[in-house]
């Protein structure tokens, strides 16, 4: 075998080696990345009672074929502005007393729960980001293992990261 070409079977051999022991650095991080995101949903949090100081109904415009307009609800207490469906934000009350359970490492408003009446809502976009999609992102990590450059990989490690920075943010 001539020497060039023995050079570069040698580079791409190398290469290859390199690339999978950076996987096996890499896909276990993201991997460890989705399970902490998992707990910090699933242990729960500390809870807080707050009084409802505001409920809020604001219109939300975009422009498409959905309609062009949503309305959204907020619930706002001294230190938290919670996301709220219209059914919970037409039964809480000014006044009144409401349980706030936060995660424990990223600060996220868990579940909102109204004191008087016991009805007790989670945030959808919570439930999404801090338990489903690691669920599906760590299960694609672990048993995922006949291609090692797969573009799935790749985009669910990107998911994680972007998951990440919005739960930090």
């Amino acid at each position: 075998m001539p020497p060039i070409k023995f050079k570069i079977l040698a580079t791409k051999l190398m290469r290859q080696i390199v690339d999978r022991k950076m996987q096996a650095v890499i896909r276990p991080f993201f991997a460890l990345l989705g399970l902490i995101m998992i707990f910090d949903y699933c242990i729960g949090g500390k809870i807080y009672v707050e009084e409802v100081i505001s409920i809020n109904k604001s219109l939300q415009n975009y422009y498409n074929a959905g309609g062009n307009s949503h309305y959204s609800f907020h619930i706002e207490t001294r230190n938290y502005n919670i996301p709220v469906t219209e059914d919970f934000a037409s039964i809480a009350e000014e006044g009144q007393e409401m349980k706030i359970e936060i995660s424990t490492f990223f600060s996220e408003v868990n579940s909102s729960e109204l004191v008087k009446t016991g009805d007790k809502e989670v945030y959808s976009f919570r439930l999404f980001s801090g338990l489903l999609l690691p669920i599906f992102a760590v299960s694609i990590l672990i048993f995922k293992h006949k291609k090692e450059g797969s573009v799935l990989l790749l985009v669910i490690q990107v998911v994680i990261l972007f998951n990440l920075v919005y739960l930090l943010s």
